[in-house]
């Protein structure tokens, strides 16, 4: 079983803490106003549409469909287990708003309805822009979609992803530390949930009694 995913979800998760650790004491604000200023004298239509799509896009509500819709399409095709791996899309959710909110206001049952409603088009007002939730979300799939579909269909995904900082700034929805932390949060988790479908397919495979065939069954379903 390959190490890869567990030294890159704690180098990303350990990124995280430090971004977070940073943007606590104030470390960022300097560079987070500068580079404010500097994206405000830009105006270019194709930024415009490209904010606008990002902010549709990676809105709660759609990027869980797409991981329900990514859900299903791994579980019918892709390899064993790797069904799970979107679904960790609400990790990614509950730590995004964990460190927005702090653990005691996540507990309140207003902010619980609230967070709930949101994946039916409602808002959810959160007293701080830290971490990006629309980048967390948009690099979580990038990571899953990279690692388990077929590159003609991931690699516009990660793009997509990938064009989701720049676009938050250019919005002013969101400062350079916010989407730094959106990403480094997004990909550990990601990294995380192919590292537990990874061990998934070891426990199984290490349990499953010898049969004496030897076949591929890396595509059969669970």
């Amino acid at each position: 079983m390959s190490r890869r995913p567990l030294v890159l979800a704690l180098a990303f998760g350990a990124t995280f803490i430090a971004i977070t650790v940073l943007y606590r004491l104030g470390a960022t604000r300097a560079i987070d106003s500068d580079l404010h200023l500097r994206l405000a004298g830009v105006h270019a239509g194709w930024l415009d549409a490209l904010g606008t799509a990002d902010e549709v896009l990676f809105r709660p509500t759609p990027t869980f469909a797409a991981a329900a819709v990514l859900a299903i399409a791994l579980w019918r095709f892709g390899p064993r287990w790797s069904w799970a791996a979107p679904l960790a899309i609400g990790l990614a959710v509950v730590a995004e708003v964990i460190v927005k909110n702090g653990p005691s206001q996540v507990l309140h049952v207003r902010s619980l309805i609230d967070g709930f409603m949101v994946l039916f088009g409602g808002h959810y007002h959160a007293p701080a822009s830290f971490p990006s939730g629309h980048v967390t979300r948009a690099m979580f799939l990038a990571g899953v979609s990279l690692t388990f579909l077929p590159r003609t269909v991931s690699i516009p995904i990660a793009v997509l992803a990938l064009s989701t900082p720049l676009a938050r700034m250019y919005t002013e929805a969101h400062r350079l530390s916010d989407v730094l932390g959106g990403a480094a949060l997004g990909i550990s988790v990601a990294c995380a949930a192919v590292l537990g479908v990874a061990v998934l397919a070891h426990l199984e495979r290490a349990l499953r009694p010898s049969s004496g065939f030897v076949g591929d069954t890396s595509r059969a379903r669970p």
